[in-house]
Formats: C-alpha cells, sequence, structure tokens
C-alpha cells in the first residue's frame, strides 16, 4: 500500500504572498483543511511550508467564520505569516503504514508529498483510514480472522496453511503493539466452523472471527 495509490493529486497550492483571507475563501470554495505554499516566482516549484485550516482561523477575528462568504474580507496578512515552513513529507513510493507512523509522531494531520522537493500530491489522516479499511476489507462480504502471530511463525506460513485449511485469503496484516504481534486474515466467502477448528489444530491463538462463526 503506497502513499501514490491513497494522496490527493495534484494538491490545492497558494502563494506565500496571498493573504489570509485568500486562503480562508480558497478552503471553503474547495471543502479542504490544508494548502500547500508554493511561490510562483521558484522557476522549480518547491514546497515552501504547508498552511492549515487551524493556522488560518487563530488569524482571523474570533466574530468572524473563516469559512463564511465573509471570509473575503478577512486579515490582510500574508501566508508566510501563519504557515509552517518545517514540513514534515511524505513521498509517492512511501509506504501507507509509514505515512500513518509520521502523522502520528510528528502530531499532524497532512503530509505534503514530494519528489526532489516538488509538492506532488497530499495525503491526510482521512487517507490512511480509507487505506486501512480497503485493506482489512471491512466493507466487502467475506469473513475476518484476527490471531496472535507466534514469534516462529511468520504471516506468509500462516496465511498459506490457512488456505490449506480452504480459506481463500484476500489479504492479510500484521500489527505490533507492546510487544504482541497480531495478523488480521481477510477471506472472500464464509467460514466455516471446520475451517476455524483447523486453525485451532495448529495451535495458533485466534482472538476474533468476523462474522462471528456458528459452533
Amino acid at each position: 500500500m503506497l502513499v501514490k495509490l491513497w494522496m490527493t493529486a495534484p494538491p490545492l497550492t497558494v502563494e506565500p504572498s496571498a493573504t489570509v483571507g485568500d486562503a480562508a475563501v480558497m478552503m471553503g470554495r474547495h471543502h479542504v483543511r490544508r494548502l500547500l505554499v508554493v511561490d510562483s516566482a521558484d522557476t522549480a516549484g518547491r514546497l515552501q511550508g504547508i498552511v492549515s485550516l487551524l493556522d488560518v482561523a487563530r488569524a482571523f477575528p474570533a466574530d468572524l467564520n473563516p469559512l463564511s462568504a465573509s471570509a473575503v474580507d478577512g486579515p490582510r496578512m500574508p501566508i508566510r505569516e501563519i504557515m509552517t515552513s518545517d514540513v514534515a513529507t511524505a513521498y509517492p513510493t512511501m509506504p501507507v503504514a509509514v505515512a500513518a507512523r509520521i502523522l502520528r509522531e510528528k502530531k499532524v494531520g497532512g503530509l505534503p508529498v514530494v519528489v526532489k522537493g516538488v509538492p506532488v500530491g497530499i495525503i491526510t489522516e482521512s487517507d490512511v483510514f480509507r487505506a486501512v479499511i480497503e485493506m482489512s476489507g471491512i466493507r466487502r462480504e467475506g469473513t475476518s480472522v484476527t490471531l496472535l502471530v507466534p514469534p516462529e511463525e511468520t504471516p506468509m506460513k500462516i496465511a498459506a496453511a490457512a488456505e490449506t485449511a480452504g480459506l481463500q485469503i484476500e489479504n492479510f496484516f500484521t500489527v505490533q503493539s507492546e510487544g504482541v504481534r497480531t495478523m488480521t486474515m481477510r477471506a472472500r466467502g464464509t467460514i466455516s466452523a471446520d475451517e476455524v477448528e483447523v486453525l485451532y489444530g495448529y495451535g495458533w491463538k485466534i482472538l476474533d472471527v468476523h462474522p462471528e462463526v456458528a459452533r
């Protein structure tokens, strides 16, 4: 799962000399919460910074909604005065999981996606959530099985054994947290009680089967 498959491209950009009011109008018109700052005077088109709706809202008077029609009359200060210039970024072939880790560690809601400093897209928390939902297959018909991954077993080996047991595996992913590694497999169709028993027979601890199988 690569960032380029989930990012929004091309990204919306704004000049550093544009006003805060201009940025607010653009955000409201396009229903976005972030704009990438690019100076047209830079022929290379490199990223200068990022400005968020929160940045814009803080620059507005308390009694003026930055997303209202009257935002055009908002503060005239240039974007360069409120933008974040030290920006965490991603690149198109970065795994989505790595982008998610950066979002969490940096405590930001979006990452500009750049190639040689030039923005080609943006990936946000919402995009990462969509990727996780798609990867888990939760929106599609089928069955998911979540189990603990023993230290001596590899996820590939477990998935192969599950297919031998009769499951038609569409995808799987692993998550490690606080020293515990779990694996969720997504299979086409339904899973029978007999197939669950086969999985138990391998000695794996099954944490969840969804939809639940009647025994």
